[in-house]
């Protein structure tokens, strides 16, 4: 592993929401539809269950992720997202960046109600 690598990789790292957004995609089959990852992200960030995320709610974070978060993981290689579909797909091929998602996830529920991280 280079400095650089590691760079990305904690830069891609520093922001929650993008953390959030690694965590549900390095436990879900890796693929998913913008909507339901805003959706999932939400009951991250409020600990409350999907189901009642509210739809204004979801929609800010959708337009969020659309336009910072996913663009800036997949300029890293980390995603492919289709702004057209709306899919994402978690295409991470470094053993580095899954590493420290595993620690940061162990530290951040021990630490938080945050569900993300190892299971």
């Amino acid at each position: 592993m280079d400095s650089e690598s590691l760079d990305t990789t904690f830069a891609l790292l520093s922001d929650t929401r993008r953390r959030y957004v690694l965590y549900d995609l390095s436990r879900t089959n890796g693929a998913t539809s913008l909507s339901e990852l805003a959706e999932r992200v939400v009951a991250l960030e409020t600990g409350e269950s999907p189901t009642v995320v509210s739809d204004e709610r979801r929609r800010e974070v959708e337009l969020s992720l659309a336009h910072v978060h996913l663009p800036k993981l997949a300029d890293a290689g980390v995603v492919e997202f289709d702004g057209r579909s709306g899919d994402v797909v978690f295409v991470n091929e470094s053993g580095t960046l899954e590493r420290v998602l595993e620690f940061a996830g162990q530290v951040e529920d021990a630490t938080t109600t945050c569900p993300g991280g190892s299971e």
